[in-house]
């Protein structure tokens, strides 16, 4: 019982912040600005529920993996992924920020948003004393569907695929950039 009302509690936190983003934002979804809010809302729910930069990677590609499967995915389409994240790369504060480690942020007025949801899932994490067995991974891959879903109008699932895989790229970004500041820590 207590994981359904977690990811009840999870669902109505993150409801109330897309609700007032789209209430008071005109959202296109070639807007950057929105895509922006999607990346940096999806990466901190990621984050407020404590995971690592490698535990982020590992779910983002296994949604990637099934919605390749599910719109089989190849040659052309991986060739118009790689164009799409270059040409939201240059584009996206969020996407640079997380390529480099850091926490993405946006104006502030965005930036609220997020932070108030955030408070509410750190409170109910401190509340549920079994939080990380609720967190297993088929749930993660729910919870981000869950976000990602209310934000589009059409074509969700598509769209769905379309975040995960820049957030994916993103994240491998920042753990190859990891790996590269260890390796030459090491060889001094």
């Amino acid at each position: 019982m207590a994981g359904v009302r977690f990811a009840q509690t999870l669902f109505f936190l993150d409801s109330q912040m897309i609700a007032k983003f789209l209430n008071y934002h005109s959202f296109a979804e070639s807007n950057i600005e929105g895509i922006d809010f999607i990346l940096a809302s999806l990466d901190r729910l990621l984050s407020s529920l404590a995971l690592t930069l490698d535990q982020k990677y590992f779910l983002m590609n296994r949604q990637c993996t099934k919605y390749f499967l599910e719109f089989q995915v190849k040659g052309n389409d991986k060739a118009f992924l790689d164009r799409n994240f270059r040409n939201i790369y240059n584009d996206s504060s969020v996407l640079y920020s997380i390529a480099e480690g850091a926490t993405p942020t946006l104006p502030t007025h965005l930036d609220e948003l997020i932070l108030v949801r955030d408070a509410g899932i750190t409170e109910l994490l401190r509340w549920e004393k079994n939080s990380l067995t609720l967190l297993t991974a088929v749930r993660l891959q729910a919870y981000v569907h869950m976000s990602c879903n209310r934000f589009f109008s059409t074509d969700r699932r598509l769209r769905e695929m379309l975040v995960c895989d820049l957030l994916r790229r993103s994240y491998e970004k920042n753990l190859i950039r990891f790996d590269n500041s260890k390796l030459s820590t090491t060889e001094k």
